[in-house]
């Protein structure tokens, strides 16, 4: 768990069988800064019965070729691969969730799930949902703009629904 981390990197991290593999919020105390500028890079998360990644209190996340694959529960649309809190725009009034190079495989519940925050920005380029465990493959909701770049989910009941305001597809993206 990352509390009221600045300008910090993961790298080469395997997470396997928790609860939440990996979790970043504000620090203790209220006075203590977001988890802000937090990059993760050739990250692994294996078999972790919550979440994979949870993310919240923050405005700044940067995924880099990471692997999450076999995370949540079956059944529980709370669980999955990954989640951004509809905190993370609290601090600054932004946030920015850049992700390039992500593989979701055999994740129940949601592969990803951004929930709703005014201010959020999200762009994802090479996204890959392998084994979808349920429908529920990619979720945004309703937040500041997307951009999806070459995402694919080759799965016959995979579903990306995005509420975002602005919504840019480059490239590929295919949902099937």
């Amino acid at each position: 768990e990352g509390k009221g981390l600045l300008v910090s990197a993961l790298r080469d991290v395997d997470t396997s069988g928790n609860v939440v593999g990996m979790r970043f919020r504000r620090g203790a105390g209220g006075s203590q800064p977001y988890a802000n500028a937090v990059l993760l890079e050739n990250c692994r998360a294996n078999g972790n019965s919550n979440w994979a990644l949870d993310y919240g209190e923050g405005s700044g996340l940067y995924i880099r070729t990471c692997d999450f694959e076999s995370n949540g529960t079956v059944g529980d649309v709370n669980t999955g691969g990954v989640i951004i809190r509809d905190t993370v725009d609290d601090e600054t009034g932004f946030a920015l969730i850049d992700i390039d190079g992500l593989w979701l495989e055999s994740n129940k519940g949601h592969s990803f799930r951004m929930l709703p925050s005014a201010n959020s920005m999200l762009k994802m380029k090479s996204v890959q949902v392998y084994v979808q465990e349920s429908t529920r493959a990619i979720t945004i909701g309703a937040i500041r703009s997307a951009t999806f770049e070459n995402i694919l989910a080759p799965s016959g009941s995979a579903e990306l629904v995005c509420e975002a305001e602005l919504q840019n597809y480059l490239g590929n993206v295919n949902v099937f």
